[in-house]
């Protein structure tokens, strides 16, 4: 295995999710549907396929993060996030809920998105019922007073029609300069190598999730 086709894998996985979203031409985003109507998943090798040209290409991607549980009303998710688009004070909210998360051990990542706004993302070992991921990202927020609008999942099942809500995807080689290189930490922009190979590295355990 090369060290681009590992990337792609360690990065789809981080990233896993029920379908994916593709950016329209005029900046829109909506699901990402094969000729037939198929919605295009967000795992196996056509994730790898779209994410390859994310990374180095034109395309830029989002998931929807709920996957359905066999047998049960509720979804399951393996990554939780926050978005704020508050102008300045956004990457200030972004890195007080970075900082409390790291206080409680679990490891977080604020990534710069696509126009002024900031995202933060927390990786799953193993996949977790939407809610408690809900509940988690949600007190993170309250306590140290953030806005809660934008907590991932905002769903916890699955909607009668669509997905629930997806969110954009970090490090789309065709975003606007200075917004590619997403993730950002103290000492500056994180490369797609060294924040993939984190990530990856230090996903949160169910037991890091129900502390919060």
């Amino acid at each position: 295995m090369n060290d681009r086709v590992a990337l792609v894998d360690k990065f789809c996985h981080l990233f896993r999710g029920n379908a994916l979203a593709k950016e329209t031409v005029d900046g829109g985003f909506r699901p990402w549907r094969d000729d037939d109507g198929t919605p295009m998943p967000a795992d196996g090798a056509f994730f790898h396929e779209a994410a390859h040209d994310h990374l180095w290409g034109s395309y830029r991607l989002g998931v929807y993060p709920l996957m359905e549980v066999e047998g049960s009303p509720s979804c399951d998710v393996g990554w939780l996030a926050v978005d704020w688009d508050e102008g300045d004070i956004s990457f200030v909210h972004a890195v007080n809920v970075r900082e409390l998360l790291a206080e409680m051990g679990v490891r977080s990542w604020v990534e710069a998105s696509r126009s002024k706004g900031y995202h933060l993302w927390v990786f799953l070992q193993e996949n977790l019922p939407a809610q408690m991921g809900r509940n988690a990202m949600f007190a993170a927020c309250q306590i140290v007073g953030s806005p809660t609008k934008e907590v991932y999942p905002k769903q916890v099942t699955m909607p009668a029609k669509g997905f629930g809500n997806g969110i954009r995807l970090p490090y789309a080689m065709s975003r606007p300069q200075g917004r590619q290189e997403a993730v950002r930490r103290t000492e500056g922009n994180l490369s797609l190598e060294d924040f993939t190979a984190s990530a990856y590295d230090s996903m949160v355990t169910r037991q890091q999730i129900v502390k919060i």
